[in-house]
């Protein structure tokens, strides 16, 4: 069942813990303990279940005989997708909460430093088999399953995931979804209802799935088979280098990259494995081809900045970076942010624009600045912002350099520009500079006033001016390109995704530069003359 094919996460998490009223025991899986932590709490929120006894993983290992003869029991376990069985009337009732993907940091940093997350599709197929299996450890035995999450439940509704689940699953996924589009929470608990009798209404539905099972197939996860070739290769090194024989371990790395070679999504994983190549030959005093593997492992990921200080490490180059290096920790942020948007639905991100543009178009400081912040997110830049009067307003960091606003959204009839709010914004960069040694900000003056005070014309310096109008214009330039990259994105840790964003945002003139060339158009001096006396 996926209530979240018509409602928001934490009305289907409700959902789903209501209906554990129907039977005597439920199991919720989540990959993590901040997740267990949130379902406990909306457990405890509703009044149906504050009575319910609740389990953790360690009461299970134990023994489960508490948990299987007590009635109104939830057991919340986390990052435990295998030996736990519950068998039949054990438990008929599983909600996963979460996508069981990285669940460490050696995961995590493959996927979102290596782009490498094709790696792991084998990976989270079988934690999902393993997950949804719980409750059913036999042909004869059933539960109802819940899904909720935004990355899992779009897991189970992208294509080229499901087909590579047996058969039986994709079928049951398959009605599990067509079942789930109904207008009110009541009729998915009908539906339910029918499943719990287990009579004949839905005795016609298990026959249906039965027969969807025997016309499907069940795909190959690409890259599988190069993957699989490499894996001797990949211990033999290992054994070596643990061993200290650095040519032999060399050797090994070659061939894991001949058995890489063609592989379909496998940049990310050869930028590793030259990475490693490298390491090897530099340890056996080999420099020209650990300098040879390391330039290899930077032109299979070349968004990944830290490959290129690396490459850098051994060579002399004065080469200019390309592009894609400058916008590379960018898009690592942009990538977080775009994940976290989900991708079941556009609500969640098209809710974000219009914060941007309903703060924009505020003339009160605190929602124009929270706009700010949120735009420079969106944009992967280091956003911040503090509350203390006379202090800096919202400012962007992007490696060296950044920009620091001070807005001024005066309404009523021809607001000026004082001397004061001017020598309040020179003095921003000294503000900033402790918190933020080494960066060097501009400051940018947006305003919906274009007259500078007289008074003010000598302390200009370097304070640059935007009016509010060209910002938001900006703004919507910029939510253009990002809903772009929001429609091709489908998970985190993907080299080509991030190679297309790094050149879509520099067909967009959003790059650094470009960006900070944009705000920084004209000074504020230009203004002088024109205010009042």
């Amino acid at each position: 069942v996926f209530p979240m094919r018509m409602w928001d996460e934490s009305t289907s998490l409700s959902l789903a813990i209501s209906w554990t009223t129907k039977f005597d025991r439920a199991l919720v899986l989540t990959p993590s303990n901040r997740d267990a932590d949130k379902v406990r709490q909306a457990i405890g929120a509703l009044p149906a279940t504050q009575g319910h006894t609740l389990f953790d993983a360690s009461q299970l290992e134990a023994s489960k005989k508490s948990f299987t003869q007590a009635g109104s029991a939830i057991a919340v376990l986390a990052n435990r997708y295998d030996g736990i069985d519950l068998i039949g009337d054990e438990c008929r009732y599983l909600i996963i909460y979460g996508l069981p993907e990285s669940t460490n940091l050696q995961e995590r940093f493959i996927i979102s430093r290596l782009g490498a997350s094709v790696l792991f599709q084998v990976r989270i197929r079988t934690r999902i088999t393993q997950a949804v299996g719980r409750c059913t450890r036999s042909s004869t035995d059933y539960a109802l399953v819940v899904i909720i999450g935004d990355k899992v439940h779009q897991y189970f509704h992208m294509p080229e995931k499901r087909e590579t689940l047996h058969p039986e699953l994709q079928a049951e996924v398959n009605f599990g979804v067509e079942q789930s589009k109904v207008d009110n929470p009541s009729e998915l608990g009908d539906n339910i209802d029918i499943f719990v009798t287990h009579g004949p209404e839905w005795k016609s539905a298990d026959s249906h799935i039965l027969e969807t099972r025997d016309e499907l197939t069940q795909s190959p996860i690409p890259s599988a088979s190069p993957l699989g070739n490499s894996v001797v290769h990949e211990v033999k090194f290992h054994d070596a280098l643990w061993s200290g024989d650095f040519d032999s371990a060399l050797s090994s790395a070659k061939d894991v990259l001949a058995s890489l070679a063609g592989g379909h999504d496998l940049k990310g994983y050869s930028a590793l494995w030259n990475y490693l190549a490298g390491s090897a030959a530099y340890q056996a005093e080999q420099a020209p081809v650990a300098q040879e593997h390391f330039s290899a492992a930077f032109s299979c990921a070349s968004t990944l900045p830290w490959l290129k200080q690396i490459q850098k490490l051994l060579s002399n180059q004065t080469q200019e970076v390309p592009v894609d290096v400058i916008y590379g920790e960018r898009i690592e942020r942009i990538e977080g942010v775009l994940e976290g948007f989900g991708k079941s639905g556009s609500v969640k991100i098209e809710k974000y624009f219009q914060a941007i543009r309903e703060g924009l178009s505020s003339s009160e400081s605190k929602p124009f600045e929270e706009a700010q912040v949120k735009l420079g997110r969106l944009l992967g830049f280091v956003s911040g912002n503090t509350e203390q009067p006379g202090d800096p307003d919202p400012w962007w960091i992007f490696g060296r350099q950044g920009v620091v606003f001070e807005d001024y959204t005066a309404t009523g009839e021809n607001p000026v520009i004082s001397k004061e709010k001017t020598l309040q914004a020179k003095a921003h960069p000294d503000t900033l500079a402790a918190e933020h040694p080494g960066v060097s900000f501009s400051v940018v003056f947006c305003s919906t006033s274009d007259n500078l005070h007289f008074a003010a014309e000598s302390h200009t310096g370097d304070v640059f001016y935007i009016s509010v109008e060209d910002f938001k214009k900006f703004s919507e330039d910029c939510m253009t390109t990002m809903r772009a990259l929001w429609d091709s994105f489908q998970s985190p840790g993907v080299i080509e995704w991030r190679e297309f964003a790094a050149h879509k945002l520099a067909e967009a003139r959003l790059g650094s530069d470009d960006i900070l060339a944009r705000l920084t158009s004209k000074k504020l001096s230009s203004l002088a003359g024109g205010g009042q006396k």
